[in-house]
């Protein structure tokens, strides 16, 4: 054991004393330090038993000088040492349990502190990567919950929220760091809902759905996750609602393309979204586009699992999904000279494919419930 243990020392200091002895040292052996720290298991040996007091004294020091290298260059002066040190953070982590729970909270303190300040893209998108690590690795450790959880997840989901708009190509990464939080600390989510949903439907509104399909199903399955976070009426009001809003919103389409007024008893529920365009040409394609982005709402909250049971409005969704199988048959037979109809043939694979995929997921959502 002695033999191993004094491997790991001298490797350690190798690496901290010379391969990351300054800047330059960095972004020339950058590459070379995380596989080695990723091929080689350097911090398997704290607290070890069985080795001599000499040897582990040497290896304590330096596990404690890489410790504080990595610390200093999470905060750098440049944009290389600052991503170098928040991997070698983040993989140091999760190969020791005990180094994590004894520097988690700085070492989440200072990425959050990354996130606050102007950042070149891919620090931002290992910060965010390594603080959905951290908070993963910690979500079932009670002894760490009020220190770590309580205290900092609240912070990460307003700094997030905050840096988006001045990094909307992050977009991506930030919905998933919300869509995990809202998953896994509800309760502490609350909070930040109102300002995480009005990014959701920012991207929902049916202009990026042709463009970012698989951003428009990021925002649906974060809206989904924030349905069940609860706050001023319960997780199972909540979703019940979003279902209403996301259902009245393509009831709200439909009569757009048809050119008709809801019938009485209709959804009236709707999300707060833009106008659609005065101009039937291009509103019609956009009501169909808006129709698909609220069918993604809807198959992420059939899926969505939950703790609670949930009120599924299943008349209410098979409604829908007819209305819009209907769309294109209603429109075949209309009366209707308005040239903009010549337009509803060209969309109908995208309505119809729409209602095929509601049916779809609330026959397997809702299993042998669907059988007479």
């Amino acid at each position: 054991m002695d033999d191993k243990v004094a491997r790991a020392e001298r490797t350690l200091s190798l690496l901290t004393t010379t391969f990351l002895a300054n800047t330059e040292a960095v972004k020339a052996n950058m590459s070379l330090v995380l596989d080695t720290v990723l091929s080689q298991n350097l911090f398997a040996y704290i607290d070890a038993t069985g080795v001599s007091v000499e040897t582990a004294k040497r290896y304590t020091s330096a596990v404690q000088k890489w410790q504080a290298r990595i610390n200093s260059l999470v905060t750098g002066k440049t944009s290389e040492t600052r991503m170098a040190g928040v991997l070698l953070v983040k993989h140091t982590a999760l190969q020791s349990p005990q180094l994590l729970s004894e520097n988690v909270s700085k070492w989440t303190t200072s990425l959050l502190g990354v996130l606050g300040k102007a950042e070149v893209m891919p620090v931002l998108i290992a910060t965010l990567q390594t603080l959905l690590a951290f908070i993963d690795a910690v979500r079932d450790v009670p002894m760490l919950y009020r220190e770590i959880i309580s205290a900092q997840v609240p912070r990460m989901n307003q700094a997030i929220l905050a840096m988006v708009d001045k990094n909307p190509d992050l977009m991506s990464q930030v919905l998933e760091v919300l869509d995990r939080s809202a998953t896994w600390f509800p309760t502490l989510f609350r909070p930040s809902i109102d300002k995480a949903e009005a990014l959701c439907l920012r991207l929902l509104d049916g202009s990026d759905m042709r463009s970012s399909p698989e951003l428009c199903e990021q925002a649906a399955r974060c809206l989904a996750a924030l349905s069940l976070a609860g706050g001023k009426i319960t997780a199972e009001e909540r979703w019940f609602q979003c279902a209403q809003q996301a259902m009245g919103t393509i009831q709200q389409c439909i009569d757009h393309i048809m050119c008709t007024g809801s019938d009485a008893g209709e959804p009236t529920q709707q999300f707060a979204l833009p106008l659609l365009a005065d101009d039937f040409a291009v509103s019609i394609p956009q009501a169909a586009d808006r129709i698909s982005s609220m069918t993604e709402v809807l198959i992420a909250l059939l899926t969505q699992p939950t703790t609670v049971d949930i009120p599924v409005p299943v008349d209410g969704i098979l409604n829908i999904a007819s209305r819009l199988a209907m769309v294109p048959v209603r429109a075949g037979s209309s009366k209707n000279a308005r040239s903009e109809y010549d337009l509803i043939p060209l969309l109908t694979p995208q309505i119809q494919r729409a209602s095929i995929r509601i049916m779809a997921v609330l026959a397997i959502s809702l299993g042998s419930h669907m059988q007479p």
